[in-house]
């Protein structure tokens, strides 16, 4: 890649959004990207195009790949994600009163 490195730019890009999708902070976690199977299997079959189309990165390509496989399984037997914000945004435990 003599002028520009599309694919490494490509494959930076795309770990990095796989890195906030699958640990995201506080103020992402939640949203309906977040939460959104649907557009993970979209975005990851890109991803691991993008990575096998490298020399080094066919290791990479297939572990997106059997990631998508085990998406695509939850998502055909209906799992949902849970809200994860619930666990992140509220830290201090609520005490209730006995009366």
């Amino acid at each position: 890649m003599k002028p520009v490195p599309i694919l490494q730019i490509l494959n930076l890009l795309f770990g990095i959004l796989s890195l906030a999708w699958e640990w995201p902070l506080s103020y992402l976690s939640g949203t309906a990207m977040h939460r959104s199977m649907e557009a993970r299997l979209v975005i990851y079959p890109l991803s691991s195009l993008a990575a096998l189309l490298l020399y080094q990165g066919t290791n990479a390509g297939i572990y997106y790949l059997v990631g998508m496989g085990v998406y695509f399984w939850a998502f055909s037997e209906g799992e949902v994600s849970s809200t994860p914000s619930q666990y992140v945004l509220n830290r201090t435990p609520v005490l209730t009163s006995p009366e």
